[in-house]
């Protein structure tokens, strides 16, 4: 059996659908309104290098920008 498999282009990863604006202000209101139910976890020094590799690389593919890199 064989497949043909192509890598894909990191920007496109991810899609913003429709509902994207309508759930970004849910979450605003949660945050603003539950701050201390939803950011309830202590600070993990390997998640938050985790965190900001993969929104780097996320950022940096969809805008074309300049970035830091987190190695």
């Amino acid at each position: 059996m064989t497949m043909g498999l192509e890598p894909m282009n990191p920007a496109d990863w991810m899609e913003i659908d429709s509902l994207y604006e309508e759930e970004m202000q849910l979450r605003r209101e949660i945050l603003e309104d539950k701050r201390h139910l939803v950011i309830a976890c202590q600070p993990c020094v390997s998640c938050i290098h985790c965190f900001l590799q993969l929104a780097n690389s996320y950022t940096c593919c969809k805008h074309a920008c300049q970035c830091i890199c987190f190695a």
